[in-house]
């Protein structure tokens, strides 16, 4: 079992050697969509470590909203630009003003919940990626020395 704590399920046994199914690849990049811990600013009390692991999963999932209006946003935008080109050429002038301005207003919503999204996001990842390396480096530490020693790494080949 790798990742046991971190995964709360058992991984899939490996299909062959050099193959990773994607039942792997979900359990092993699951803290960047459901954070556990917020071991990277410090805090070790356990109320403070309840409250970010709840904060983390509201916030991966405001990312997922933010998503969601940027796609919205961007494929509805091009939508109101044509209908102001037929108002246009149908002489209704003051239809398409208004359909320019709701192009306008999309595309600047689409861009800004796609900014919202990156800044929404970062501590999740920081958090994820903490939980990550922590996970490598005890199982680096877990490897026996002779697996250590046979690996050679550094070292000059000819």
């Amino acid at each position: 079992m790798i990742l046991a704590h971190i995964v709360w399920i058992p991984l899939p046994e490996p299909v062959g050697k050099g193959k990773i199914t994607w039942s792997v690849l979900i359990c092993l990049f699951r803290p960047y969509f459901l954070p556990e811990s917020n071991e990277a600013t410090g805090h070790r009390r356990r109320q403070i470590l309840v409250d970010f692991y709840r904060s983390n999963r509201v916030r991966a999932a405001a990312t997922w909203i933010c998503v969601g209006i940027t796609w919205l946003a961007n494929l509805y935008s091009p939508l109101l630009l044509g209908k102001a080109g037929k108002n246009l050429s149908n002489g209704k002038y003051a239809d398409a003003s208004i359909n320019v301005a709701a192009y306008g207003l999309f595309n600047i919503v689409g861009h800004m919940a796609g900014q919202a999204q990156g800044l929404i996001y970062l501590t999740v990842a920081q958090s994820a990626f903490v939980e990550i390396s922590e996970e490598v480096f005890g199982h680096l530490h877990a490897l026996s020395l002779d697996w250590h020693l046979q690996k050679k790494l550094g070292e000059v080949m000819r």
